[in-house]
Formats: C-alpha cells, sequence, structure tokens
C-alpha cells in the first residue's frame, strides 16, 4: 500500500510539473514542444511504475 501511496505522489508531482511545462510552451506557442515534453515525461512514469 505504501509503495502504491509513493507512486501516485510521484505520478501527482509529475502531472504538476508536466502541465507547468505544457504552459510554458503554450504561452511560447510551441505546442509541439509541450507534446515532447509530455512524451518524455510519459516515459520517465513508465519507468518508475515498473
Amino acid at each position: 500500500m505504501f509503495n502504491l501511496k509513493r507512486n501516485l505522489i510521484k505520478l501527482g508531482a509529475l502531472s504538476v510539473s508536466i502541465a507547468l511545462l505544457a504552459a510554458c510552451h503554450t504561452v511560447k506557442g510551441t505546442v509541439t514542444g509541450a507534446k515532447q515534453d509530455i512524451k518524455a515525461t510519459g516515459k520517465a512514469i513508465s519507468r518508475t511504475m515498473q
């Protein structure tokens, strides 16, 4: 149970950082950059979950 909770906290922190990155990129007008960041973080998430 503790492990799951820790992973959920990690996911929460990552999603916040993804949102911030996406917001920054959208402000700059580079949506493709945001998509690449989300893909990269998605890969990082799947690695942490394994």
